[in-house]
């Protein structure tokens, strides 16, 4: 009888302990870290502006040596709102296989004035030919009046 307190006992506090665990890497706890990227450290999309000429860049910083193709497109707003974007100029992709910073960058040389520019950067990541991750992410928006 004795036995068979203990061994329940030990069950319990095995339950208890291994409940404790799931709870605090549900509840954001900050103790288990689960990685977006598998060879991405980050990705990122920027505009500027010199007057109404726009410079569009991604960039995408990478763990390992893979081939990196980056597109960018250029989008137009009326409002700067988020369903109202539409891609006005489709660049070719650029394909960068060495370094762990990667960029593309390209110049509109004149938009027209009173709308709200974007650049969507659409990033594919490839291992020995195969795509092994791909992301799209967009800068901010920028007014150019």
């Amino acid at each position: 009888m004795k036995k068979k307190k203990i061994i329940s006992l030990i069950l319990a506090l095995v339950m208890v302990l291994g409940m404790s665990q799931i709870v605090s890497a549900s509840s954001g706890g900050g103790d288990i870290a689960v990685p977006y990227y598998n060879y991405m450290t980050s990705c990122a999309a920027s505009i500027g502006a010199d007057g109404t000429e726009l410079t569009l860049t991604g960039r995408v910083n990478t763990y390992d040596t893979c081939v990196v193709k980056i597109q960018l497109d250029a989008q137009k707003s009326p409002t700067g709102s988020e369903d109202s974007w539409v891609t006005f100029r489709n660049f070719p992709t650029v394909t960068v296989s060495s370094g762990t910073v990667r960029t593309a960058l390209k110049t509109i040389a004149s938009v027209p004035t009173g709308y709200y520019y974007r650049t969507a950067a659409n990033v594919s990541i490839y291992v020995n030919g195969v795509l092994v991750e791909s992301d799209t992410v967009y800068s901010g928006a920028l007014l150019v009046p």
